[in-house]
């Protein structure tokens, strides 16, 4: 799991790197939130809905890109049960780099956005009250979204759907949560 972490941290600080530093003037959005999940693949087979959390920063690509285009560096975090009745589920968890695409940024209210990039995910299988040991996997995927950022003042609402999912499982999470744009 330290691998696991060590990567995330290198990711991140890679996205800083490419996009300079907020404290030259770049815009940075931390967001934060946490919904619904539903497992897909062989995941989504014989499993209940669980929960999921995810966060991270958005940075505008303003000198790069077209106004509407920004970088994502997110991690999700959820955990979906399976349906016997044994306490065993399955947490998935996800560090991701995405390019989003928001409609009618800045000057809209309500802005419609999607985006999609690759995920790594980690896949750790709790057998609950079966016997075994827990066992872990490291896969890569993708991963993507769409929804809606409404702007309130110092903070946004954000409501949408997350995807991620490595070669064979993953989830779709339906989420609300906020931004804190840092401008």
């Amino acid at each position: 799991m330290h691998r696991f972490q060590a990567l995330a941290a290198l990711f991140v600080a890679l996205v800083l790197g490419f996009t300079g530093s907020p404290l030259q003037g770049q815009e940075v959005i931390p967001f934060a939130g946490g919904g619904v999940a539903l497992g897909t693949g062989d995941l989504g087979k014989e499993t209940d809905p669980g929960w999921f959390a995810l966060g991270g920063v958005d940075i505008p690509l303003y000198t790069i890109l077209a106004r509407e285009a920004s970088l994502r560096a997110g991690v999700s975090h959820a955990r979906i049960p399976y349906a016997e009745g044994f306490g065993d589920e399955m947490a998935v968890t996800s560090v991701s780099g995405e390019l989003s695409y928001h409609f009618g940024r800045p000057a809209r209210i309500v802005q419609p956005y999607v985006r999609g990039g690759v995920a790594l995910n980690v896949h750790q299988y709790d057998p609950g009250d079966l016997a075994g040991a827990t066992t872990t996997d490291a896969r890569a995927g993708v991963a993507g979204g769409a929804g809606l950022n409404i702007m309130f003042g110092p903070a946004d609402l954000v409501i949408g759907a997350h995807f991620t999912s490595g070669t064979d499982a993953g989830f779709v999470g339906f989420h609300g949560g906020f931004a804190l744009p840092l401008r």
